[in-house]
């Protein structure tokens, strides 16, 4: 899927300059609520889910990673998913962050998604 959109390509979710230490994490979801390095401290591990809104793939498997999350958050285990378009060059991409809103309550995703930082 990743052939659908190339200019993604060696991006990255996060600057390494701002996250050289994943305790110093802060960023926001979808919905403007912060998220930071303390949210990971209830779990023992956390899946990441690195995503696009335009990729099909990534969107379907959305519910089974809630089943996952659902199954697994008793012995410890978290997911977290990044949304890689709702930022892009000229900033925030509003069009995307709706469309995120969208694919979130429509997969009934019970974690949160992430933006990334530009």
């Amino acid at each position: 899927m990743l052939s659908e959109k190339t200019d993604l390509e060696n991006t990255e979710a996060f600057n390494k300059e701002s996250v050289k230490d994943l305790r110093k994490l802060s960023t926001k979801d979808i919905n403007g609520k912060d998220f930071t390095s303390k949210d990971f401290e209830k779990y023992d591990l956390t899946m990441v889910n690195v995503f696009a809104t335009w990729c099909t793939a990534c969107v379907k498997e959305i519910p089974d990673l809630v089943e996952v999350q659902n199954e697994m958050k008793s012995k410890g285990v978290n997911i977290v998913g990044v949304v890689t378009d709702p930022v892009d060059d000229n900033g925030e991409n509003k069009e995307a962050i709706e469309k995120s809103k969208v694919i979130h309550e429509k997969t009934k995703a019970s974690y949160p998604f992430l933006m990334p930082d530009k």
